[in-house]
């Protein structure tokens, strides 16, 4: 059976096209010369758009991720848009739908987004701890010292929590402190995938402040995640800042700020819960709110003091 880099190299030479030209607006062409010669999957956006290209049936065709006759390769572009969207079930279910689980244990033919899902969907959604961590290793297991991808910097901050919950702290805070570095290292050298840091600090912090309380620590990774908000010229509101205002919030509580700060940084996570219809945390906003001991009156006039300013700004 071909492997997946020899029917890319085959395909791109009947074209007449270099690898440089395949690679133009895709991936840079070290990317390509590594799929060629030593087999090294990338991305699965970028297994797509040269399927795409150079007009081939890629995986199908190599049998190397084993897909049903009558699916698409677009459904699992599909599947890992709606992962990214937060429906890691329903993303799961698809990619069984398509995929033989059990035919793609060899690490030669796995694209790291597919093991992401599977390694989420164990952790986050059957508790099931060691089978995550079995998917979550396989993924670091295939990255490199030269180029470190989102996922990778996302299963590393994944194993930490994993970890955690097996109370191997030191173990975790290794993993969590890895993803910190990497990302840092990352966003210097790339402009987009801004949500992934601040998901990223977010879940950092709230590791030191949870599992190590290191409040002080925890509150430098949260002021880090607004400084790059702040920095940003975004005009849309980003995912995770009012989860980053809600645990600074519970941070600076224990910090012994003043009750009025404190309060301002729930409003703040309110009012971006409220703008990107985050349910799961409004509630939670509000039972704090409760329990600071404002009069209702105070609160009130506080919070249409804040919301105009964020408007103002």
């Amino acid at each position: 059976m071909n492997s997946l880099g020899n029917t890319v190299k085959t395909a791109r030479k009947k074209l007449g096209m270099t690898q440089a030209q395949l690679a133009n607006g895709i991936c840079s062409q070290v990317t390509i010369s590594a799929l060629e010669h030593k087999n090294k999957i990338p991305s699965l956006k970028i297994l797509i758009a040269i399927e795409k290209r150079l007009n081939i049936n890629l995986l199908n065709n190599t049998g190397n991720i084993n897909l049903n006759k009558d699916k698409s390769i677009d459904t699992l572009s599909e599947i890992i848009h709606d992962f990214k969207k937060g429906n890691i079930e329903q993303s799961y279910n698809k990619l069984i739908s398509v995929i033989d689980i059990n035919k793609i244990h060899d690490e030669s033919v796995l694209t790291n987004e597919i093991c992401f899902i599977v390694g989420e969907y164990n952790f986050l959604e059957k508790g099931d701890l060691n089978e995550s961590l079995y998917w979550f290793n396989l993924i670091l297991n295939r990255s490199t010292l030269n180029k470190v991808s989102i996922t990778e910097i996302l299963t590393a901050s994944e194993l930490g929590y994993v970890y955690a919950k097996q109370n191997q702290i030191i173990k975790a805070q290794h993993y969590i402190d890895l993803s910190i570095q990497n990302y840092k290292t990352f966003v210097r050298n790339n402009n987009d995938d801004q949500e992934v840091l601040y998901k990223i600090l977010f879940k950092a912090a709230h590791f030191y402040n949870k599992y190590l309380t290191d409040q002080s620590a925890a509150l430098k990774l949260i002021n880090c995640g607004l400084d790059y908000l702040n920095e940003s010229n975004s005009n849309t509101i980003s995912k995770y800042i009012d989860n980053l205002f809600f645990e600074k919030a519970i941070i600076s509580s224990k910090l012994h700020v003043s009750k009025y700060e404190v309060l301002n940084y729930y409003l703040f996570s309110y009012f971006y819960a409220t703008a990107l219809k985050n349910e799961t945390l409004i509630k939670p906003i509000k039972d704090n709110i409760s329990k600071l001991g404002l009069t209702k009156s105070t609160l009130e006039t506080l919070q249409k003091s804040l919301f105009y300013k964020i408007k103002q700004n």
